[in-house]
């Protein structure tokens, strides 16, 4: 209400341009919590082409011939093979629990620090461990995987598991 000079009241004076720097705050403000988007790649080999995929400084991907990857960069990475081959390699020297999560079907393979080769085969596949040690869980299950072993597996159970050398993990990375 003005007062009997004509004049504004002090708050109605102020409310407009404090209500625009509260706006204006809250937006700003938001771009800390709300989490940047994933992207999610797409990534796919022809018969005759390898492929080599940084993430992250320590964490690179390379791909066999004829093979299908999606991947989504994030803090912890995941990566999902659709089809063929591929070696992952974590090299992490932090305490973080996981770095890197790999899916093929219904197994999710967890890595920190380790190199190894996974193989989608019919009905399944393989995983073979070069170095460090990987988790794989398969409906629930986990089963501990290190150096040197290879753990063969369908869409329902562990098929077999075998001791291996580091020369038939990925045998195709020596051919490139």
């Amino acid at each position: 209400m003005a007062d009997s000079s004509g004049t504004k009241p002090w708050w109605k004076k102020y409310f407009f341009p404090v209500l625009s720097i509260v706006v204006i705050m809250l937006v700003g403000g938001s771009i800390f919590i709300v989490p940047p988007p994933l992207v999610t790649e797409y990534h796919e080999t022809k018969p005759d082409q390898y492929q080599h995929i940084t993430i992250q400084p320590d964490i690179t991907i390379e791909l066999d011939t004829g093979s299908t990857l999606m991947l989504t960069r994030s803090q912890f990475p995941k990566a999902e093979l659709l089809r063929g081959n591929a070696y992952f390699d974590t090299r992490n020297k932090s305490a973080d629990a996981r770095q890197l999560e790999v899916t093929v079907g219904d197994v999710r393979i967890l890595s920190k620090s380790a190199g190894f080769g996974v193989i989608i085969a019919n009905q399944g596949g393989s995983v073979a461990v070069s170095t460090g040690q990987v988790e794989m869980i398969l409906h629930g299950q986990g089963k501990s995987i290190s150096a040197g072993q290879r753990v063969d597996f369908d869409s329902k159970q562990i098929t077999a598991e075998s001791s291996i050398t580091d020369s038939d993990i990925a045998p195709w990375r020596q051919r490139k």
